[in-house]
C-alpha cells in the first residue's frame, strides 16, 4: 500500500512540493519502498528534498543510488550537483553512469 501511495505521488502532475511522508519513506526499511519513493521525489524535483535524497547515495542498493541520482538531477541545485560528481565515483558502474546523465539533466534544467 505505502509503495503504490509513493508511486502515485510521483504521477500527480501539479505536486511542487514533497509530502512530508513521501520524504520520510526513503528511509523505510523496504527496498521497493525506498526505489519508489525516490522516483516520485524525482518527477516532484522539489530542492527541499535534496538533503534526503544526497543521503541515498550512501545506499547499500544500487538501484536506490542510481534513482537518488536521478532525482537529483531534475532537482539540479548547487547541493545536488556537487553530491553527483562525487557519485560519479560510486562502485558501481549503473551508478556512476546514472550521475553522468543527471549531471547532464541538471546542465539543461539550469
Amino acid at each position: 500500500m505505502r509503495r503504490a501511495a509513493a508511486q502515485a505521488l510521483g504521477d500527480l502532475d501539479d505536486l511542487k512540493s514533497a509530502p512530508p511522508g513521501l520524504v520520510a519513506a526513503l528511509r523505510a526499511g523496504d527496498p521497493e519502498l525506498r526505489h519508489h519513493a525516490a522516483n516520485a521525489l524525482a518527477e516532484i524535483a522539489d530542492p527541499a528534498t535534496t538533503s534526503a535524497l544526497v543521503e541515498l547515495l550512501s545506499d547499500r542498493s544500487n538501484e536506490i543510488r542510481g534513482h537518488s541520482a536521478e532525482a537529483l538531477g531534475e532537482i539540479g541545485t548547487p547541493d545536488a550537483v556537487r553530491a553527483l560528481t562525487r557519485a560519479l565515483e560510486d562502485a558501481d558502474p549503473e551508478v556512476r553512469r546514472a550521475a553522468v546523465e543527471a549531471l547532464a539533466d541538471a546542465k539543461e534544467n539550469d
